[in-house]
């Protein structure tokens, strides 16, 4: 069925809450909504909204690094490597082979909250990733930079396919430099959202948005723009 939005929440700056604030928007909306299915891509290195969602604490810590440690890591890391080792034109894997329903480990939160765990091994083979991306396109059907960086906008709408007629909404936790694993998250986003602290620092948000989007990933802007919208307060959000 319908992906209802595809939210990124990202802000350059650490330390400004957005795996804690993806983990309340993603287990508090699929409380809410039960009739709808959330989808949590964890695309931060550190994984830490992956460790809430699976636990928090020792538990969830554990619940991550046994997600990581498999032949074929159930997470990030997996789906990307074997996209990547399938090539271009490959078909792409079933979602079910990576994604997790959250409940199965942590029975505190719903069945409807699923994960494709975040995985610290993102940041090693990111040069990977890159090389992938900026490899010359040998036929005018295969184009590697699009194909990059549409994987996890294509795994969302896989996940919503297979949902048995039930809507889907997707949250994405992001890391904050700019690297081309964010790049990723932002293009498989539909809205950006974008928590600040109160201080100097976070003033200057929107100009470092916009500066990292129109200077160093002018693609990526393109593939975005139009797409991206400014939101509501998040209480509003919980009612859609």
């Amino acid at each position: 069925m319908a992906i209802i939005n595809r939210y990124g929440i990202w802000n350059n700056k650490g330390g400004v809450g957005k795996s804690t604030i993806t983990f309340h928007l993603a287990s508090r909306y699929a409380e809410l909504h039960p009739e709808i299915d959330v989808l949590v891509i964890d695309l931060c290195p550190q994984a830490n909204s992956s460790m809430m969602l699976l636990g928090g604490g020792v538990d969830g810590e554990t619940n991550v690094i046994n997600l990581c440690t498999q032949a074929t890591p159930q997470t990030v890391v997996g789906y990307l490597s074997t996209v990547i080792t399938n090539g271009p034109g490959a078909p792409l894997p079933n979602p079910s082979q990576f994604v997790i329903q959250v409940g199965a480990f942590n029975p505190n939160l719903t069945n409807n909250l699923f994960l494709l765990c975040g995985d610290g091994n993102l940041e090693p083979i990111s040069p990977a990733i890159s090389n992938q991306a900026n490899a010359p396109a040998l036929t005018p059907a295969i184009q590697p930079w699009a194909w990059i960086h549409n994987i996890f906008r294509a795994l969302g709408d896989n996940f919503a396919a297979a949902t048995n007629g039930r809507d889907s909404i997707i949250f994405i936790d992001t890391n904050p430099a700019f690297g081309i694993y964010t790049e990723l998250a932002i293009t498989a986003s539909d809205k950006l959202l974008c928590p600040v602290n109160a201080d100097d620092s976070s003033r200057q948000l929107l100009t470092r948005w916009l500066f990292y989007c129109m200077e160093q990933s002018r693609h990526t802007l393109f593939m975005v723009l139009g797409r991206l919208q400014i939101e509501p307060p998040l209480t509003e959000l919980m009612c859609r």
